[in-house]
């Protein structure tokens, strides 16, 4: 039997197969240009053009790329789904900025979720991730897989209590107050050590969560490059999704949670508050701290535009 067909997806019908029966199927790629990461029959140097029937040259296979765009170029001439260093995420990303482990005492913690949407067991989304005292966001874990409303909402509290979440936040454009009604159901059957509260992701009417996928996460996308979000350790199953996503694709369950573990942990930053005695605040005035003074009101002049005489008065 022969299958050959163009490679839009790591899930489509050749990557399943070459996944569950790697003894029956042999794998043969040849890419119109030898690239590192590229799978090729040829067994080519990197950047040598395949010879081609139809004429095409280096120069050719070069405007192609230009014009077609990253992801047609990988699937129509390079026969993979998708570029070896990443897509809209790259790998060198994660590993430039990746922490040897979880911070041991971030200043929040919350489990990301974007449910799976039939309830018969399709894919969850379920990332845990904690804000540092330096505002890094760290990416600590990952339970996502195919589950049910009722499996998934466990797994999120099982998650919180793991990691110490303060909050679980579930994506919530649709079934709003279903979605916060399994995960509150699923909470009485635990024994918390700690409060955990429940809320729906966008919060309504913060204008958060608007337009595709894409725009929702190019807070996300940002700050895995610049390092203010980093992974913790390793979490394999995470990262592959990350940098095989592409534009015009679905995004991975587990990054869409992740989106939302971030937008919350990233809207918490400047919501803290400090409780001052005004006592305290003298004393340090009187000490010649550097500390503003409290307003005070001065008195009115007679002249002052702001008094004026009421009958006479």
């Amino acid at each position: 039997m022969l299958l050959v067909m163009t490679r839009w997806a790591e899930t489509d019908l050749a990557g399943y197969l070459l996944d569950s029966e790697p003894e029956v199927w042999r794998h043969t790629n040849i890419p119109a240009v030898a690239e590192a990461g590229i799978p090729d029959a040829l067994d080519r140097r990197p950047g040598v053009v395949m010879t081609s029937a139809l004429g095409y040259t280096a120069d050719h296979f070069a405007a192609a790329r230009r014009t077609s765009g990253e992801r047609a170029w990988f699937a129509l001439y390079e026969g993979v789904p998708t570029a070896p260093e990443g897509g809209l995420i790259k790998r060198e990303w994660l590993d430039n900025w990746r922490l040897p482990a979880a911070p041991s005492a971030p200043s929040m913690t919350v489990v990301g979720v974007d449910p799976s949407d039939s309830g018969s067991g399709d894919s969850c989304g379920i990332v845990a991730a904690s804000l540092t005292r330096d505002g890094v966001v760290a990416v600590i874990a990952d339970v996502s897989a195919p589950m049910t409303s009722d499996q998934w909402a466990r797994a999120a509290v099982e998650l919180a209590v793991d990691v110490g979440a303060s909050e679980i936040a579930v994506e919530s454009f649709a079934a709003r107050e279903t979605y916060q009604r399994v995960v509150k159901d699923a909470m009485r059957r635990y024994k918390l050590t700690h409060p955990v509260r429940v809320t729906a992701w966008p919060p309504k009417g913060s204008g958060r969560g608007g337009g595709d996928a894409i725009a929702r996460s190019s807070a996300l996308l940002q700050g895995l490059e610049t390092g203010t979000t980093r992974m913790a350790g390793h979490l394999p199953e995470l990262e592959r999704a990350a940098v095989q996503w592409q534009q015009g694709q679905h995004q991975p369950d587990a990054l869409a949670a992740l989106v939302v573990a971030h937008d919350v942990l990233s809207h918490s930053l400047g919501q803290q508050w400090h409780i001052v005695s005004p006592l305290d605040v003298e004393r340090r005035i009187r000490a010649g701290a550097n500390v503003a003074r409290p307003f005070a009101p001065s008195p009115l002049s007679p002249n002052s535009p702001l008094r004026r005489r009421i009958n006479g008065l």
